[in-house]
């Protein structure tokens, strides 16, 4: 496959979406509201970038850390985090405050990666007209996606809860 070095995320095959977004779809249909129209692209403004930049370090701020295990009692629960969370809570979160602040919806989504060591990793994905900039709760910065040393799997698919789309990975 190569590194793929594209602005934005190169996409494969359909896949199924991962078992605890599936559940919280199922529980909480307006959290996954997702338009169909997958081209939504948002513009950033001059300042736009550094608006996102202060964003994400506040809801870092905001937002602490916690499993799901210590959370819930269970290993993979997905909600939107409010105070704590574990990355997928977070990541749900910034993405219900974006779209709330008038962000596209269909240019917001979610996208599972795995970081050094193995360990799975969900982020949120704004599509930019500079390139898919990533928000992660493990850092302040915002990067484009093949700039983060995550090893990229898949992504929501807009309009459709039940399956995500595999990625070509940087990494």
């Amino acid at each position: 496959e190569g590194r793929a070095r594209s602005a934005w995320m190169m996409e494969k095959q359909l896949v199924n979406a991962p078992n605890g977004y599936k559940k919280l779809c199922a529980n909480r249909q307006e959290v996954c509201q997702n338009p169909p129209d997958a081209t939504a692209v948002a513009g950033l403004q001059s300042n736009g970038f550094q608006q996102l930049l202060q964003f994400n370090q506040k809801m870092n701020l905001r937002i602490s850390y916690n499993s799901d295990e210590r959370l819930y009692g269970q290993r993979d629960h997905w909600q939107v985090a409010t105070e704590s969370g574990d990355c997928e809570d977070i990541a749900l979160a910034k993405r219900v405050a974006l779209v709330d602040a008038g962000w596209p919806p269909g240019a917001l989504w979610l996208a599972i990666g795995v970081i050094p060591g193995g360990q799975a990793h969900v982020v949120l994905v704004l599509r930019s007209d500079h390139g898919d900039l990533v928000f992660d709760n493990r850092t302040d910065d915002l990067l484009l996606w093949h700039e983060t040393n995550l090893r990229f799997l898949a992504r929501q698919v807009p309009g459709d809860p039940r399956f995500w789309r595999r990625l070509v990975s940087p990494l």
